[in-house]
């Protein structure tokens, strides 16, 4: 099983679905008893919905509905273009229950599952090259983007309507949790075969990163599903697999970036810079760049002109050095000369944000555990082409 997929269904559905399979002409109908989910666990989801009504002559009976007939029709009733030929029931989950716990009052679930992965062959080329990351060589980083074309596939495969589809990453234990169209759903990446399908999605089936997933050892590692994206070990190191943006081992980067900094904070912005270099990312750094002798300002210009982004590491030092202050100068009038983003701020501590830079938003690296998080965002504004 790769998704498993539920339709929320209202009392109201139900009734019109039973309107739709009444008795035959000859059972005449005086009233129907009204609708309602009996409470149902697991163990009994597979139980026949039963609907009461009342004869003239006094007498009771029913219309009764199995679920192996009607789960999908009903489910079709609620999202008119799903494509039922392609889903099948779960053989072990129950197939309905009635006011689910999490599930909004007087709503159903029926579920249902696709009878197989789509075909990877039938993969539109239009897939992200930032949508999948190898991190430091020895961890797969899918990104919210990529894991939105992933699901946006699945959803036209299934004929359920994507254009209000929401995805819920809940957490490192969890899977990945969507809804659109009265659909919802999940995954669990860490499923063999889940994982196996989604890495092939992005043309990487044929890397030899199949054998290289370490899908035992996420749940004990920082691995997992994040807020940012899914993050799986990898057993081995490697360099390059298929069409993924991996960190470079040379220096022919894709992305270079200047980083304006107080000597204050000189500890803080060698680790950064080790991070976006072991990422593929040239970093010029000025105590390690200009050399003794040569026209500082000539050479900062140079270099700020020369780099696609400068990176502002704004502390309560920095924000108060004049040299910081002539540098974003610097790189505020190219972004308004070329009309293109120049700047990204970065907040290392709480301080009072210059005026220039208020509205941008900015990488906060405040939090130490959420530092992880910080620089794959920032790591994503690099390479990202900027359409400002």
């Amino acid at each position: 099983m790769i998704l498993s997929l539920r339709a929320l269904i209202t009392e109201e559905l139900i009734e019109r679905y039973f309107e739709q399979q009444r008795p035959p002409d000859y059972v005449q109908i005086l009233r129907w008893d009204p609708f309602r989910y009996a409470e149902q666990s697991n163990s009994v989801g597979r139980a026949p919905l039963v609907r009461n009504f009342l004869c003239p002559d006094g007498r009771r009976d029913s219309v009764t509905l199995e679920p192996e007939i009607h789960v999908l029709p009903i489910a079709q009733l609620a999202c008119p273009t799903l494509a039922i030929d392609r889903l099948g029931l779960s053989e072990d989950d129950a197939l309905w229950l009635g006011n689910a716990a999490g599930v909004h009052d007087n709503v159903g679930c029926f579920y249902f599952e696709p009878k197989e992965p789509f075909k990877i062959n039938n993969v539109p080329q239009s897939i992200s090259r930032n949508a999948v990351i190898v991190w430091k060589h020895r961890e797969l980083f899918i990104t919210i983007e990529g894991v939105r074309q992933y699901l946006d596939h699945w959803m036209q495969e299934l004929g359920i309507p994507s254009d209000k589809l929401q995805i819920d990453f809940e957490g490192p234990s969890y899977g990945v949790q969507f809804s659109c169209s009265q659909i919802e759903g999940q995954f669990f990446p860490y499923d063999d075969d889940v994982a196996t399908h989604l890495v092939s999605f992005f043309g990487l089936g044929g890397s030899g990163l199949l054998d290289n997933l370490d899908l035992d050892a996420t749940s004990q590692n920082n691995c997992g599903v994040f807020s940012d994206g899914i993050h799986i070990d990898l057993t081995e190191p490697v360099s390059t697999i298929g069409n993924v943006f991996t960190p470079a081992d040379s220096r022919e980067f894709t992305r270079t970036v200047f980083l304006s900094h107080s000597h204050s904070d000189k500890r803080f912005v060698r680790n950064l810079a080790k991070a976006l270099r072991e990422k593929g990312i040239g970093v010029w750094v000025d105590d390690a760049e200009i050399r003794v002798g040569e026209s500082l300002i000539e050479k900062l210009r140079s270099a700020i002109d020369n780099v696609d982004y400068v990176v502002a590491v704004l502390s309560e030092a920095s924000i108060k050095s004049e040299w910081v202050k002539r540098e974003l100068d610097i790189a505020m009038n190219h972004e308004i000369e070329s009309k293109r983003m120049k700047v990204l701020p970065l907040l290392k501590d709480d301080c009072d944000l210059p005026g220039f830079l208020k509205g941008k938003l900015y990488a906060d690296f405040r939090k130490p555990h959420r530092r992880k998080i910080a620089l794959v965002k920032l790591y994503q504004s690099i390479i990202e082409p900027d359409t400002t």
